[in-house]
């Protein structure tokens, strides 16, 4: 009696260290191939099977497959197909029941087509269903307890037990699926919404489209030097391509005029930043790079528009760009002006440090080398970089 009631407390401690490992496998984030084998393996050791199969449902629930196997005939029953409903692995996934069979063999449940694919004796069987929260997609199987022994209930409640686990990681990797393809039609929504307000820019302004490469690339290179957080780069680099989307409301007049601005002009053309903020403030996509939209023309001093805002209350994405904006525009032609050679810009700006201009950003500017200098001054497209960080995912958790 006390051997037995030994043998019962190994076997329960195994069982337990079996649902720890299995636990342990899936809060490490593996693969679902290595999960679920984990899953299988583990159920034939401490469960002491010959073999084992982890069925699902695929195509809608039309075929159950094997996903995993193991034991001496894996390569042939990896081909097999059942038909919902068929032997005993349809019908423990149709009930979503667990079952065990002691003599196979003579059981009219039993599928035994399975045995002639596999050239494999099957004895006695062990189902439990793979039953998550959408309901029963699967099931575990094992079959012929080592030594001719039979299964036991006790058998069957640790089966069910992993089962649950593994439907719950098949759930979880087939949401992620869904997930990921559904953040791939929102990357190219948001993709096809920024070539659309893009080419509307175009049209309103020639230099616009290269204006864009220009400053997006500065920006984010300024950014790193200042050693913004890697995350909040594309945050920058979209805030930095939709900067001046606002001036598509603004009079042709103003807008194409080749003198400088009047007065009552300047303060038409400062309406662009609100216009623009307007435009995208409802647009998911669009709400932390619209910071940048609406805060580029304000100065560190609090000198600037639309709101006055001073220092470090001006997000750091719009001091970044604030810099990035005038330096192009002071290196590059316009109706009112000559380009300025890089070095006469940078003194321009250095001299609107702290009034102006982030001294950080503007000490960024500074350090560029020649070569990053000549290379945003001849860009006509973006990089492959660049144009991965304007379609990579939105942030939704920006507080305002």
């Amino acid at each position: 009696m006390e051997d037995h009631r030994h043998a019962e407390l190994e076997q329960k401690v195994r069982e337990l260290s079996t649902l720890l490992e299995v636990s342990r496998v899936i809060n490490a984030d593996l693969e679902l191939e290595r999960v679920l084998r984990t899953v299988l393996d583990q159920a034939i050791e401490v469960i002491q099977a010959e073999a084992g199969t982890l069925w699902i449902l695929e195509e809608g629930g039309a075929v159950i497959v094997p996903r995993v196997t193991a034991g001496p005939v894996t390569s042939n029953i990896l081909q097999v197909r059942l038909q919902p409903g068929e032997g005993i692995t349809g019908r423990v996934i149709q009930t979503g029941v667990g079952d065990l069979v002691t003599d196979a063999q003579n059981d009219p449940r039993w599928a035994g087509r399975v045995d002639s694919a596999t050239g494999f004796m099957t004895r006695s069987i062990i189902s439990a269903p793979l039953t998550g929260r959408s309901g029963t997609i699967g099931c575990l199987q094992l079959v012929n307890k080592r030594g001719d022994r039979f299964f036991q209930s006790s058998d069957l409640d640790l089966l069910t037990a992993l089962g649950a686990q593994a439907a719950l990681v098949i759930e979880n990797s087939r949401l992620l699926e869904e997930t990921r393809a559904l953040a791939r039609s929102l990357q190219e929504a948001w993709t096809g919404a920024l070539d659309a307000l893009t080419a509307a820019l175009a049209t309103r302004d020639n230099d616009t489209q290269h204006h864009c490469y220009r400053t997006v690339e500065l920006a984010v290179l300024l950014a790193r030097r200042i050693n913004v957080p890697e995350v909040e780069i594309p945050i920058i680099a979209r805030g930095a391509l939709l900067h001046d989307v606002g001036k598509i409301g603004i009079p042709d007049g103003i807008l194409y005029k080749p003198g400088r601005l009047t007065p009552a002009e300047r303060e038409k053309m400062k309406q662009h930043v609100r216009l623009g903020y307007d435009m995208l403030q409802h647009i998911m996509f669009f709400r932390d790079a619209n910071l940048v939209v609406l805060y580029h023309h304000e100065d560190f001093d609090g000198s600037g528009y639309p709101l006055g805002l001073k220092g470090e209350r001006i997000p750091v994405s719009a001091r970044i760009f604030h810099v990035a904006d005038v330096y192009d525009a002071l290196t590059n032609e316009r109706p009112y002006k000559e380009a300025w050679p890089h070095e006469r810009a940078l003194a321009e700006l250095k001299n609107g440090s702290g009034l102006h201009f982030d001294p950080r950003v503007v000490t960024a500017l500074e350090s560029l080398t020649p070569e990053e200098v000549d290379w945003i001054h001849t860009l006509q497209s973006f990089s492959t970089a660049t144009r991965d960080l304007l379609g990579r995912s939105i942030r939704y958790d920006h507080r305002p």
